[in-house]
């Protein structure tokens, strides 16, 4: 799930197309992928996730580089929402895990994600959430990745942002931490 909306210009885009890039080379045909563009509405790139063959990643690189921040506004819950929708029509056969990972800078007004975390929870879903950008806002992704065994990432301009969503989308293959009590 990838931000093009307008806050999203600049570095943090073409860093996003780095970063996309990165990710599609670590994946294999026994990955089912898609990916949705969103801003203040949403586009899949697939009908729905597809087998990561050779074919389907010449797609996801091809679409990588015509990522550009010219969606409007940020509907980031929608989007989530789409992407949970979208990841359902994955078969329930088809073995692994189910993950939405995101990319944004999550400038968003009041997000109310109670009624989306208890999809994640019904349907085993984690989400990991790259916060990009100098305004990006960690409390935004907080929620979405901890209660439900996902991550965040924070990732600055000047750092080595497509190397760091590289590193964090490793992390989707570990199984969740369990809190420790005391």
């Amino acid at each position: 799930v990838i931000d093009c909306s307008g806050s999203m210009g600049g570095v943090s885009i073409d860093q996003t197309r780095q970063a996309v890039r990165a990710i599609v080379a670590q994946l294999s045909p026994a990955d089912r992928v898609n990916v949705l563009r969103f801003g203040n509405h949403q586009e899949l790139l697939l009908r729905r996730p597809q087998p990561a063959t050779l074919a389907v990643q010449k797609t996801l690189l091809q679409a990588a580089d015509l990522l550009q921040a010219d969606l409007g506004g940020t509907e980031l819950l929608a989007a989530l929402e789409a992407g949970l929708d979208d990841l359902a029509r994955v078969p329930a056969g088809v073995p692994g895990e189910r993950v939405l990972f995101i990319i944004s800078d999550g400038e968003v007004w009041k997000l109310q994600a109670e009624a989306f975390l208890a999809r994640c929870r019904g349907a085993g879903v984690r989400v990991y959430a790259v916060a990009v950008g100098t305004a990006a806002v960690e409390a935004t992704f907080a929620p979405l990745t901890r209660d439900i065994g996902g991550a965040l990432e924070r990732v600055l301009p000047g750092d080595a942002m497509a190397a760091s969503i590289e590193r964090h989308f490793q992390r989707v293959g570990v199984a969740p931490l369990n809190p420790v009590e005391a």
